[in-house]
């Protein structure tokens, strides 16, 4: 729930909301950790761009009734926190715990078939009912219907200001949301209204904050596209729902499935991506830090090793590992054949020793 009494938020992360396009606060954490605000030799010297420092050392703070997180905050999502141009700030309203639980994006058109209502609607009952949070954008069609079927497990990312009114639809489904304790989330100001700009940020956040996304239906120019192509750049898995190639609402899924995206034909294809978190950071069971055995396997790289580590279909593992598909390809087939990497369904591959 909001805070009876309004807080501010600090000018600095105020501006930065309003730069977060333009400007990558990642490498600042650091700084941004040692001084608040950082003085402006600093920020120049860390590569923000004059015009750039002077807008954030120069704004005002912000009143809300929202509680929010700082992209330096120890709550704040590690996942997002990994993209690039993570919202400086994200406001909330519900429950925060969500973000604690694994997630998993359901997205999709909003002019989808009555078919694609209810597959969208099975899968995100399937996460919720394995542990996991859907994340989705509050839009008609698929969003609705996934955050319908996962109300109390579910994470609406708004593409404007939690304090800018809704749709009467969208209006009903946020409380109904809230209501059931699940969780709206913006990283827009609370008075910035929506526009043709705001929703690929919205993409960005959806994408960001998930696991893996899953595409339900989309045709070759759907915004769910941009979603996957998001999820992808941040390294994360794409799965897409099979349908027909005459059925325009299912083109843009098998465009998905023809680049390397897993099947997501139920909640079975879907389960792997709800067991653990690794990229969240959960501490290994002897207590130390998190991640792989440190030795790589002769002839294979660190960041192939690491993406292994968590299993990743082969377009994500390129994506990580900065190199082309087919010479990827060519690494995971010798490394099956050497038993030291397993081909799992929905062609996602795993090290032997992590599956």
């Amino acid at each position: 729930m909001p805070p009876e009494a309004p807080v501010e938020v600090p000018a600095f992360w105020a501006e930065a909301c309003r730069l977060s396009a333009r400007v990558d606060l990642r490498p600042l954490v650091p700084l941004l950790r040692r001084q608040a605000p950082p003085d402006p030799q600093a920020l120049t010297a860390a590569g923000v761009a004059p015009r750039h420092v002077r807008r954030l050392l120069g704004g005002a703070p912000v009143s809300t009734r929202h509680p929010f997180l700082r992209l330096v905050d120890d709550a704040y999502p590690p996942l997002l926190a990994q993209v690039e141009h993570p919202p400086a700030v994200l406001f909330l309203r519900g429950n925060p715990a969500l973000l604690d639980a694994p997630r998993i994006a359901v997205v999709g058109s909003r002019s989808c078939t009555p078919k694609g209502r209810r597959m969208a609607g099975r899968l995100a009952q399937a996460i919720a009912q394995g542990g996991g949070v859907v994340v989705s954008g509050l839009a008609h069609g698929i969003d609705q219907a996934a955050h319908e079927a996962s109300l109390s497990r579910t994470i609406a990312v708004l593409g404007q200001g939690l304090d800018q009114p809704l749709t009467r639809r969208q209006a009903d489904l946020a409380r109904r949301i809230i209501d059931a304790g699940g969780l709206l989330v913006s990283e827009f100001l609370p008075t910035h209204p929506a526009s043709r700009y705001t929703f690929p940020q919205r993409n960005r956040v959806i994408a960001g904050l998930s696991k893996a996304t899953v595409v339900v239906e989309a045709g070759r120019r759907s915004g769910a596209l941009v979603t996957a192509r998001l999820a992808l750049a941040a390294g994360r898995e794409v799965l897409a729902v099979p349908g027909s190639p005459l059925d325009p609402a299912s083109v843009g899924c098998l465009d998905l499935i023809a680049d390397g995206a897993a099947l997501a034909r139920d909640g079975r294809d879907i389960q792997p991506y709800l067991q653990g978190t690794p990229a969240e950071g959960a501490a290994s069971p002897s207590g130390g830090p998190p991640g792989p055995d440190p030795t790589p396997p002769p002839g294979m790289s660190r960041p192939l090793y690491d993406a292994l580590a968590e299993g990743c279909s082969l377009d994500v593992l390129a994506a990580r590992v900065g190199a082309p598909v087919y010479e990827v390809s060519a690494t995971l087939a010798a490394l099956e054949l050497t038993g030291v990497v397993e081909r799992l369904p929905g062609e996602r591959f795993v090290l032997r020793s992590h599956p």
